[in-house]
């Protein structure tokens, strides 16, 4: 069963609001906890999305199992990054 992710949760986690911004008809507010932000993106006050971006790790200290947790998580098989991965020839 999946939850939904709300405001009110990612607060509960320790996530902090960052920014909030206007853009078209849309208001976007953006959380942040360390290497992970999640935006809410509402329209006319509908929730129409919510994305998470990952920054860059450089040198993180990482066992198997939480290599096995992160990998669970981040290459589902349906997941948008799975989908979007392209190969492009290069030629020298």
């Amino acid at each position: 069963m999946k939850t939904t992710l709300t405001e009110t949760k990612i607060k509960a986690l320790g996530f902090e609001l960052n920014q909030t911004y206007q853009h078209d008809q849309f208001n976007t507010n953006r959380y942040k906890k360390g290497c992970l932000e999640v935006e809410f993106t509402y329209e006319t006050g509908e929730i129409v999305s919510v994305d998470v971006t990952i920054d860059e790790v450089i040198g993180l200290p990482i066992n198997a199992e939480e290599l096995k947790q992160l990998d669970s998580v981040l290459n589902k098989p349906d997941s948008y990054i799975q989908q979007t991965i392209t190969t492009v020839p290069v030629t020298f």
